[in-house]
């Protein structure tokens, strides 16, 4: 495994995990009924979360032309942690001990059928 791949797996997983809480924020307003198709579609935070992902898709494509999935799979785990803890700090959602410890238990288990 080279470091230009764990890169690459780590800026998808980060950008991924952006664009998650970008999902998250524009839901609401995406389900408001008043609204009109174009207006929901359109909102900023739901534009941006998909451009983010697509990015984020692109970096991941790199991340595995250029690594071994065995190694670089273990990375993209780690959105497990990565997205509650954003949530937390950017939407104010405090995860229970239940959410660190099912994340931790899933990255447990990518490391454990990577090896």
């Amino acid at each position: 495994m080279n470091w230009t791949s764990l890169a690459l797996a780590v800026a998808s997983v980060l950008c991924v995990s952006v664009a998650r809480i970008l999902f998250k924020q524009a839901a609401p307003s995406f389900c408001d009924m008043a609204a009109g198709w174009v207006a929901r579609c359109l909102q900023p935070p739901l534009v941006a979360a998909i451009a983010l992902h697509a990015f984020a898709t692109a970096l991941w494509l790199l991340a595995l032309g250029r690594g071994r999935l065995v190694v670089i799979y273990p990375v993209m785990a780690a959105s497990y942690f990565v997205v509650p803890m954003l949530a937390w700090i950017w939407l104010g959602e405090q995860p229970s001990t239940r959410t660190w410890l099912g994340s931790a238990l899933i990255l447990a288990g990518v490391a454990i059928a990577a090896r």
